[in-house]
């Protein structure tokens, strides 16, 4: 089983492979946070594309491929909602509302990038089945 604990990326910035300081001409540290994308980085989105901490707003969980077997890549979109299940003709999953460590259910069957991860995001970890 390989297991991937995500960060919060921050929503207004787009994953990156770095983001450099132009003053310091070094790796963006903000907060103890590292810009510099990795395995299994998450960001919540409203209905527009935006970044929200509102959980009454949340409409999608964006995420990097957890599998640390392949590139550091965006892999995809996926439709939650806050102590529910979207309904409706898409995939969706129900979120527990954690920002920071979330958890989803069901599992999550990685369609977005060319790895084909299946398994679960945990207390912010992604496990595979």
């Amino acid at each position: 089983m390989v297991k991937v604990k995500g960060r919060r990326w921050p929503s207004i910035y787009p994953f990156t492979k770095g983001i450099i300081d132009g003053a310091t001409n070094k790796m963006l540290v903000r907060d103890g946070f590292v810009f510099e994308a990795r395995h299994g980085d998450f960001k919540f989105k409203d209905a527009n594309g935006k970044g929200t901490d509102d959980p009454a707003m949340v409409d999608r969980l964006e995420f990097n491929c957890p599998d640390p077997r392949q590139p550091v890549e965006y892999c995809g979109s996926i439709k939650i909602a806050f102590q529910q299940k979207p309904g409706g003709p898409h995939a969706s999953w129900k979120w527990d509302g954690n920002f920071e460590e979330p958890t989803l259910t069901p599992s999550v069957n990685c369609q977005g990038c060319e790895c084909k991860w299946h398994g679960w995001l945990q207390g912010g970890v992604w496990r595979s089945c």
